[in-house]
């Protein structure tokens, strides 16, 4: 797990502890106001992804539209969950501020702006990850090019190979080479990410999942030059 995901998951525990403590005006106790604001979290959660990716694939103003929809919805949803479990159905002990659009808009928007923000100033290089995009067995796919631990060529197809899984593709591994600039040619039919490989000899790289993969006579000065250069 990298530093970015560590700050989320620290960053969401806190704003989980901060909802229940604001709640705990609304519910009286505070178990109630736990459960309340944990029903409440997916909105700002929701909140949260869609706009990194409203923000990261430079999508239409109308979007944030959409975007405040889907978090009045599940403001709503958690708000009507806790109606009937913790307030069993009462309307005089429900608190009606919590199904106020501008209170949902507006501490989700807060708990937003304050990620996004702080993730932009102290995570840019983790969020400056490169994507791959590219079909697997007719299904579109999208994945961090620093998932990828090597590119297998086996005659009429390709396979992507992740840790524990494979994606099955029609590009070749010249054209791979092309997209996975950085990566590691060790071999014809192999195409490797230097960055994951641990240990290295004159006939194969050994990757931190333990996967050795063979080093072919005529790229083995190609991939000694790569690893003495960064040594």
């Amino acid at each position: 797990m990298n530093a970015l995901w560590k700050f989320r998951i620290i960053y969401w525990t806190g704003a989980l502890i901060l909802l229940s403590g604001i709640f705990t005006s609304f519910t009286g106790g505070a178990s109630s106001a736990f459960m309340l604001a944990t029903l409440s979290l997916p909105s700002a959660l929701w909140g949260s992804w869609a706009s990194m990716e409203i923000l990261d694939r430079k999508k239409p103003w109308f979007y944030w539209i959409y975007n405040g929809l889907g978090v009045l919805w599940l403001s709503y949803v958690g708000a009507i969950t806790g109606y009937w479990f913790l307030f069993e159905l009462d309307p005089e002990r429900f608190p009606s501020v919590l199904i106020n659009p501008v209170f949902a808009l507006f501490w989700t928007g807060a708990l937003v702006f304050a990620q996004i923000t702080t993730e932009r100033r102290n995570y840019g290089e983790e969020l400056a990850e490169i994507f791959i995009e590219f079909t697997s067995e007719r299904k579109p796919v999208r994945l961090a090019k620093s998932r990828i631990l090597y590119v297998e060529s086996r005659d009429t197809f390709t396979l992507v190979h992740l840790e524990g899984m494979s994606y099955t593709t029609t590009r070749s591994i010249k054209d791979w080479s092309e997209v996975l600039e950085g990566f590691l040619r060790t071999h014809r039919s192999m195409l490797v990410n230097p960055a994951l490989v641990v240990s290295h000899s004159s006939s194969a790289v050994v990757l931190h999942t333990g996967v050795e993969l063979p080093i072919s006579r005529s790229y083995k000065d190609h991939v000694k030059t790569h690893f003495s250069s960064e040594d």
